[in-house]
């Protein structure tokens, strides 16, 4: 708690006009050098849960406001203005004004977004070079958007940027878990209309997997990190 509590001191002095304030993602399946730390060394989801609001408060209390999924920023700024004017955008980079579909990744591990398919370029220096020597393009997987994937895609942006969205083409499983959301005062219903409440703004990633058909199916080891 004291070295968030001092990290944010030092933010205060610089009054950045945005900010990231992730969870640290404990994913040594795909990050070796993470396996120095053993899930023991790690804060326990209530205290991960505690961090994370008290680091929230305090930028509440600096002036800057929750766009969502983690990102703030100062009232003044485009993105904040962007929010309340419905007209902000989402890339898996983070939130932005800019609604363009185009977004080409350069350098080793970085991701390229074209809307209809996704292309990751190699994960190691080395291979990154030894493609880029032999003329060739370095990605190493890539993919195509089904008419799902890009539905899929369209709702869950809708959620993440306008804080709301309709119970209509929700799949059954995703109805019953909305009503668990409303309990939670994570959300609210107005007719056949769901809005985000302050709350649920904080938890965006969750009310997000209701879209995703995929999130809940069981896969071979682990994939995901924790939501919070």
């Amino acid at each position: 708690m004291d070295s968030i509590h001092d990290t944010i001191s030092y933010v205060s002095e610089l009054m950045p006009d945005r900010i990231a304030f992730y969870s640290y993602a404990h994913v040594p399946w795909q990050r070796p050098g993470q396996r120095a730390y053993s899930e023991v060394d790690l804060p326990s989801p209530e205290m991960k849960r505690k961090l994370n609001q008290f680091g929230q408060q305090r930028l509440r209390d600096l002036g800057y406001e929750l766009v969502g999924m983690d990102h703030f920023a100062l009232p003044d700024d485009s993105l904040v203005e962007a929010m309340h004017s419905e007209e902000l955008h989402r890339n898996f980079m983070g939130y932005t004004v800019n609604p363009g579909k185009l977004l080409i990744g350069l350098g080793v591990s970085s991701i390229s977004d074209i809307h209809l398919a996704y292309a990751q370029n190699v994960k190691t220096v080395e291979g990154y070079l030894q493609q880029i020597q032999e003329g060739k393009l370095p990605v190493f997987k890539g993919h195509e958007m089904s008419s799902e994937d890009l539905k899929t895609k369209e709702q869950i942006l809708k959620v993440a940027c306008q804080k709301h969205f309709s119970l209509d083409g929700l799949a059954v499983e995703a109805i019953l878990t909305v009503q668990d959301l409303i309990d939670d005062g994570l959300l609210t219903q107005e007719g056949n209309n769901l809005l985000v409440t302050e709350t649920g703004n904080q938890y965006l990633r969750n009310i997000c997997s209701l879209f995703d058909p995929n999130y809940g199916k069981k896969r071979e080891g682990k994939v995901f990190s924790q939501a919070v």
